[in-house]
C-alpha cells in the first residue's frame, strides 16, 4: 500500500516542476502547514521518484530482452 502512496507522491512532484498553477497553490499550502507535513510530502515524493525510475528501468529490460 505505501509503494501506491510512493507513487502518487512521485507523481504529484513531477507535476509540481511541470505545472505552473499547482506550483503556486502547493506552495500556498506549504506556507500553511507544519513544516514536518512538508518534509514527509516531499520526502515521500522522492522515494516515489526513484520507484518510479526503478519501474521504467525495469519496463525497459524486460522489453528489451
Amino acid at each position: 500500500m505505501y509503494a501506491l502512496i510512493y507513487l502518487l507522491r512521485g507523481f504529484t512532484l513531477i507535476w509540481y516542476v511541470l505545472s505552473p498553477t499547482y506550483r503556486q497553490k502547493t506552495k500556498a499550502r506549504w506556507k500553511r502547514t507544519k513544516p514536518h507535513r512538508v518534509v514527509l510530502e516531499v520526502g515521500t515524493g522522492i522515494l516515489g521518484l526513484l520507484l518510479v525510475c526503478v519501474l521504467i528501468v525495469l519496463a525497459i529490460r524486460n522489453f528489451i530482452q
